[in-house]
């Protein structure tokens, strides 16, 4: 059994989710951005921090209309609009 690699589509896949997620989801130190900034940040970092196939992936989902934020409850309402990380949404 080898060993899986971001090259991988399955691991593709889900490095796209987990950024998506991990941008837009609320943090105890930070609220999550809107999409619409994660998507920007995906763009911005297409290449560097995204492998291009995975930023093209996210951006043709999120232009074609079947990547959409599910609405949650904030587990952490109290966290700061800029927090460990500059956050463009405050």
């Amino acid at each position: 059994m080898r060993a899986l690699r971001a090259a991988d589509p399955p691991m593709r896949e889900l490095s796209r989710h987990r950024g998506i997620d991990a941008m837009t989801s609320d943090r105890p130190y930070r609220r999550g951005m809107p999409l619409e900034v994660a998507v920007e940040q995906v763009r911005a970092g297409a290449g560097t921090h995204f492998h291009p196939d995975v930023a093209e992936a996210v951006l043709d989902a999120v232009g074609g209309g079947t990547l959409k934020l599910v609405p949650q409850k904030s587990m952490h309402p109290d966290a700061p609009m800029i927090g460990a990380f500059e956050n463009p949404t405050a």
